[in-house]
């Protein structure tokens, strides 16, 4: 609701149309051409308007749930009006005009001009106007939010607001908060569990703004637990790839577990961490006990201790396996005698976790760097004197590592959401030093878990695959998931790994490693005859000492294993004989005579096969002939073959300049031969 606009209005002008038209009505307008009489004259009253605060003008000028900015320390209030949303108190907003002329701007202030002075009753006439303190109400509570998590423990919010009225004029605020909290939700969450904030951290690169995390972006990001108290709820995580923990600035989602190590079960709500019981009330001191049961005496739960105790043979041994859902994890692990050896900690999906020490945090990979299957390996310092320790976070518990000499101690509080195997991992020096670990683990179970994993039992079956083909190999039973109930075989997933029996392995295929190549029979050749007959057979590779009344493809190997240079052919031409042909008789020839009786032939030619160039059809037949008619009968005239001319018969033969067409008459050509003879051409033999 500003007084004025904050534009230059001395370049605007009048239009020609619209200057014509005032002028036009202005002479309608006999009001304007008389003069008041003195006394009589219509006072107007001041321009000073101190009937809206600066609250109700924000109101106006903005819309509801504005009021004037109280976070600026502005050098005058009546320069410009300044507001901001009771939602966002911080963010203050201005159309650069000033308060109404008049506005209450301090005790005994107003604002005249664009200026916070004092009031001059004299100038304007009458003092400001003076409002009763007005104490701010709230109004009513908005409607609860949506729960904050789809499952387990969440969080739902109402909110209210104090412009029921607003304070004004020196009034007091409301007293009371303005927003409240709840728990909500409380189901169980569906199979397979998820660790909610490795969830979040698995979409930092959409959280956090473009560019915050730099070359960092397409990282994979695992959650992390900032150790101060106060930064419990903030979203923290560290990178698989370089083992920089980044701090985001944002909130852990609302119903986030403060700590994996959460004794109290306390959840995240707006950055800051609440005490919640276990029955689902907030500031509840109700705990679960040592197997997850809220406010159990640990009557249902079950303990479970092993101990595992060898010399190492293999530069990754299992000496433990925690089962989803354990609790109260723990493994002490001895070295003897004293060698550097790492604790490694592998979940089903082939993910690995090495523990090391905080101080020497450079991750290792091997090639590229998916978001599951990558061995990731934190770097141990070499110096066995030295004590380390660490944390890592995996399948949703905090596992804490530490380290005094020979001695390694491995502790978290969980639930595991997922079966955990623990190894220890050897370099060859150590192996060859003979090196003996000793490592007793122990975790909790609640008894209905503990029975479940009855349903899916291991299975062994009959021996696999020998490792080599001779010179001595070994091999494995094979091990199988079976469903009791069903009596079916299942994936190995269902089967618990704590359960699975050791490998069982024994010396296979002893025999030296001498190869001979053994032909088999040839095959039938692929023609009868012709030039393109081919003949194959198969050579394998074979032990020096197979049987040889069995087929060689028993017992074949890899053709590498024979000498390449003495190999037997494996096709050779076959059936290179002429393939059988036909003669072919061909069309009759013309007849050897155009008038009366001749005679006509035909020769015979060979037939060849199609496609194929190398034939024979045997001795050529001769050649036949036989009789024929020429074209034209033997009395033919023009089959007439005269006797030799040697003068005209009549006087009259001289006149075949005229009578030369009688020559082609018979009679009058023979008595006048030699004249006729020199205008047409006698017929041809």
């Amino acid at each position: 609701m500003a007084p004025m606009v904050s534009a230059t209005f001395h370049r605007f002008s009048w239009s020609v149309c619209s200057k014509k038209e005032f002028h036009t009505k202005a002479a309608q307008w006999p009001c304007l051409r008389n003069h008041p009489k003195a006394g009589n004259a219509t006072h107007l009253k001041s321009t000073l308007q101190a009937t809206f605060s600066m609250d109700e003008q924000c109101r106006m000028e903005f819309g509801d749930g504005y009021s004037l900015c109280r976070t600026l320390n502005l050098p005058d209030p009546c320069s410009h009006l300044w507001c901001s949303h009771f939602s966002a108190p911080l963010v203050c907003k201005t159309k650069k005009g000033p308060p109404l002329e008049g506005t209450e701007c301090g005790v005994n202030h107003w604002c005249v001009g664009g200026f916070c002075v004092l009031v001059d009753r004299r100038r304007f006439g009458f003092d400001p106007v003076t409002h009763n303190p007005r104490d701010g109400g709230w109004s009513e509570w908005s409607g609860w939010t949506s729960c904050s998590r789809t499952c387990g423990f969440g969080v739902t919010f109402r909110s209210r607001a104090c412009d029921n009225p607003r304070p004004a004029y020196g009034g007091e605020d409301c007293t009371g908060k303005s927003e409240e909290f709840r728990v909500c939700g409380q189901s169980p969450c569906p199979e397979p569990l998820r660790d909610f904030r490795a969830q979040q951290c698995a979409r930092l690169p959409s959280i956090v703004p473009v560019g915050g995390l730099g070359h960092r972006i397409n990282n994979t990001w695992l959650a992390h637990e900032a150790d101060p108290s106060s930064m419990k709820c903030q979203l923290t995580c560290v990178s698989r790839e370089t083992g920089e923990v980044f701090m985001s600035g944002e909130n852990l989602l609302d119903g986030t577990p403060c700590s994996y190590d959460n004794y109290d079960n306390s959840i995240c709500v707006q950055g800051h961490c609440h005490v919640l019981g276990c029955d689902g009330v907030l500031g509840s001191t109700v705990k679960e006990n040592s197997c997850g049961v809220c406010g159990g005496n640990n009557s249902k739960c079950h303990n479970v201790s092993n101990a595992f105790h060898r010399k190492l043979h293999r530069t990754m041994t299992r000496v433990a396996v925690f089962p989803r859902l354990a609790r109260d994890m723990r493994i002490d692990v001895t070295t003897v005698p004293e060698r550097d050896v790492i604790l490694v900690l592998r979940d089903r999906r082939s993910r690995q976790y090495s523990l090391a020490s905080p101080n020497d945090l450079r991750l290792k990979t091997t090639g590229p760097v998916p978001i599951y299957g990558t061995v990731t390996v934190w770097t141990v310092p070499s110096s066995k004197e030295q004590n380390t320790s660490s944390t890592v976070i995996v399948e949703g518990a905090k596992f804490h590592y530490e380290r005094k000499g020979s001695q390694e101690k491995l502790v978290a509080r969980g639930p595991l959401l997922a079966e955990l195997v623990v190894s220890v991992s050897a370099e060859s020096a150590a192996l060859d030093a003979g090196v003996t670990v000793s490592a007793n683990s122990s975790y909790t179970l609640h008894e209905t878990v503990y029975a479940a994993g009855s349903r899916y039992v291991w299975q062994v079956g009959g021996w696999g695959p020998c490792s080599k083909s001779c010179g001595g190999g070994r091999r494995l039973k094979t091990v199988a998931c079976r469903d009791i109930d069903t009596g079916r075989l299942v994936p190995r997933r269902h089967c618990s790994l704590v359960a699975k029996p050791s490998s069982e392995t024994e010396r296979c295929n002893l025999i030296s490693c001498d190869f001979v190549w053994v032909p088999a029979e040839w095959e039938e050749c692929t023609s009868t005859c012709g030039s393109r007959g081919m003949q194959e057979r198969q050579v394998f590779c074979v032990h020096n000492h197979t049987d040889g009344n069995e087929p060689p493809w028993r017992h074949m190997v890899d053709p590498q294993q024979c000498p390449a240079g003495v190999k037997p052919e494996t096709t050779r031409p076959c059936s290179r004989v002429p393939c059988p042909a036909h003669w072919v008789s061909g069309n009759w020839s013309q007849c050897s005579a155009s008038c009366g009786r001749g005679f006509e032939k035909r020769e015979f030619r060979c037939s060849a096969p199609r496609g194929e160039p190398f034939f024979d059809c045997g001795p050529s037949p001769p050649d036949e002939q036989r009789a024929c008619h020429g074209t034209f009968r033997r009395h033919d005239p023009l089959c007439y073959i005269p006797k030799p001319c040697r003068r005209d018969a009549s006087v009259y033969c001289s006149l075949t300049n005229l009578l030369g067409h009688y020559c082609v008459i018979p009679g009058f050509r023979k008595l006048c031969c030699k004249s006729c003879s020199l205008t047409m051409n006698m017929l041809p033999e």
